[in-house]
C-alpha cells in the first residue's frame, strides 16, 4: 500500500513501514508487531494470545493500529521522530582554496548533538556524498 501525508511522504505498508522523503529515500523504517495466536491441533479453533490490526497512516503520518489480547483491546499510535534540528547561526568563510564553515547547535537538540556531518549534492535528488565532519566549537 502506499499512503501520502500531507508533507508528501510516502510510506509503504503491510509488515513494514517506510518513511521516505522527496527524493524517495529511506528516513525510517518501523517494523509492525505480529499477531502471536495459539493453535489448537485436537480441536477447531485458536487463542488469540497478540493480535493486532491493519495500519493506518493519518493525515500527518502517525501511524495507528489496534491490538487485541484476552483481557484488553488498545488502539496504539507511533509518532515518527525528526531529526535534529539544523544548526543556526551558520557562516561560510572564504579563503583562496577553501571555505571554512562555522555554526552553533540549535537551543532544543544542543544536548544530543556532538557532530555533523557535512554532505553535498549538485541536484536535489542526487546522491548526497560527505565532504567532511565537524566538532562543534
Amino acid at each position: 500500500m502506499i499512503f501520502r501525508d500531507r508533507f508528501k511522504t510516502i510510506y509503504f505498508g503491510s509488515g513494514t513501514i517506510k518513511h521516505k522523503d522527496a527524493c524517495n529515500s529511506d528516513i525510517a523504517e518501523y517494523q509492525m508487531p505480529e499477531s502471536v495466536i495459539k493453535e489448537y491441533l485436537d480441536k477447531e479453533g485458536a487463542e488469540v494470545i497478540e493480535e493486532y490490526g491493519p495500519p493506518i497512516i493519518s493525515v500527518n503520518g502517525d501511524i495507528y493500529t489496534w491490538k487485541r489480547t484476552p483481557e484488553k483491546y488498545s488502539i496504539l499510535k507511533w509518532t515518527w521522530r525528526d531529526n535534529p534540528d539544523s544548526p543556526i547561526r551558520l557562516k561560510s568563510i572564504p579563503s583562496k582554496k577553501t571555505i571554512s564553515l562555522a555554526w552553533a547547535p540549535p537551543e532544543e537538540d544542543a544536548a544530543k548533538i556532538k557532530e555533523y556531518e557535512i554532505i553535498r549534492s549538485t541536484e536535489l535528488c542526487d546522491p548526497f556524498v560527505a565532504v567532511g565532519a565537524g566538532n562543534l566549537l
